[in-house]
């Protein structure tokens, strides 16, 4: 009987995983407007509402229904239905001086590295919760963050969506500017959330219930970070694996514990080798293929393969693409974000193209690394930011 509860229990998680579609449309763009659509197979790149003068940077989150129908997006200074019209209340998101500063001149976008994404409520099927980073300084790219914070909106009107709720403090301090994280709780129905301490090894780690969302950690693990643009915070595939890419000291490895939001066994896989090649290079993102036995890294002109079931991790690496010249400023290659059709995505550093690794679940080559795929118009450094 034991054995059967399991099968069935199990059995209806991979339901309810099956027919998520949340992340099936992605909108980028510093020119004008791109939808990327995806499903579970292969994708589509279009232009999106070309007349609207919203720009998307570094922050950019998107949500979509069960169905795979885009829903709402933003790029951290207002919410956006999926015409690319403000939602009712949905202005001024993250106010202050970076708001102001920003928005004179790339109207909808913050500065933010993967400073928002989208959750489904738990308690409400007609309300998402947009979780969002806010810095209160100027003269720095990217801008120090000082709030965690959140925003709800009541999508049950047809056509009339609305935030209900706006710039909800979750905490305020100095933090990281790489970015905030999610990954579903071991119990298949809340949420941590993960964002770092600025200047410190500290990690924040929230839990949103039914009932609340507040900070049930403050975690000190790993090595300290001493570079302001400080990568990105992200998931493993399977939840077990919490990564910090760091832009200048390497990439560090922890293991996650998903029943009591623990962080444990830090390792500090350095790139130092990888980056001190050409001067100021940077180690600018990272990834993991959906069978969590891959690791993707990338600099501004390099992207390697690593194996992480190798017992030598960086005895493993498989150069994909060496950079075209050894001119320094040869910025190619951006954000990564696993996509839902399998493949892995990277966002171009000269903004007119998109790459791919289109099955980042095989060795070396056959990965398939697609490079310069066009973009109707100019892109974003930034991509999609979503919970795992």
């Amino acid at each position: 009987m034991k054995k059967l509860i399991l099968y069935l229990t199990s059995y209806l998680l991979f339901l309810n995983i099956y027919g998520q579609k949340e992340d099936y449309n992605w909108i980028i763009g510093n020119d004008s407007l791109q939808l990327i659509h995806f499903n579970a197979s292969s994708y589509t790149i279009h232009a999106f509402n070309t007349d609207t003068p919203i720009r998307l940077a570094v922050t950019n989150a998107s949500i979509s229904d069960s169905m795979g129908n885009l829903l709402l997006f933003s790029g951290g200074a207002a919410v956006y239905n999926n015409q690319g019209a403000i939602i009712e209340n949905g202005d001024t998101i993250n106010p202050g001086i970076v708001w102001e500063s920003w928005h004179s001149t790339y109207p909808g976008a913050y500065g933010a590295y993967n400073g928002a994404l989208f959750l489904k409520s738990i308690q409400n099927n007609n309300q998402y919760i947009l979780f969002h980073l806010r810095g209160d300084t100027v003269g720095n790219m990217p801008p120090p963050i000082t709030d965690i914070m959140y925003t709800t909106i009541n999508t049950s009107i047809e056509n009339n969506y609305m935030v209900e709720k706006k710039n909800i403090s979750v905490l305020s301090d100095t933090i990281s500017n790489a970015g905030i994280a999610a990954c579903r709780h071991g119990n298949g129905r809340d949420w941590w959330l993960i964002a770092r301490e600025y200047e410190s090894n500290c990690y924040y780690i929230i839990l949103y219930t039914s009932d609340t969302i507040q900070v049930i950690h403050k975690q000190c693990i790993g090595t300290d970070d001493s570079f302001i643009g400080a990568g990105k915070l992200f998931f493993s595939p399977d939840g077990s694996l919490f990564i910090h890419h760091k832009v200048n000291d390497g990439v560090e490895f922890f293991d996650f514990d998903r029943c009591t939001g623990l962080l444990s066994n830090a390792q500090l896989f350095e790139t130092t080798e990888l980056i001190d090649v050409i001067p100021n290079e940077h180690l600018v993102s990272v990834s993991i293929s959906p069978n969590n036995k891959y690791f993707y890294t990338a600099t501004e002109g390099r992207i390697y393969q690593f194996d992480l079931n190798a017992n030598d991790l960086v005895g493993s690496r498989i150069l994909l693409h060496n950079r075209d010249t050894a001119v320094v400023m040869n910025y190619v290659f951006g954000a990564m974000q696993l996509a839902p059709d399998g493949s892995i995505f990277i966002s171009g550093g000269e903004g007119f193209h998109i790459h791919r690794i289109a099955n980042p679940n095989e060795a070396g080559l056959a990965c398939n690394l697609q490079i310069k795929i066009p973009l109707p118009k100019k892109g974003s450094a930034g991509l999609p930011n979503f919970p795992n």
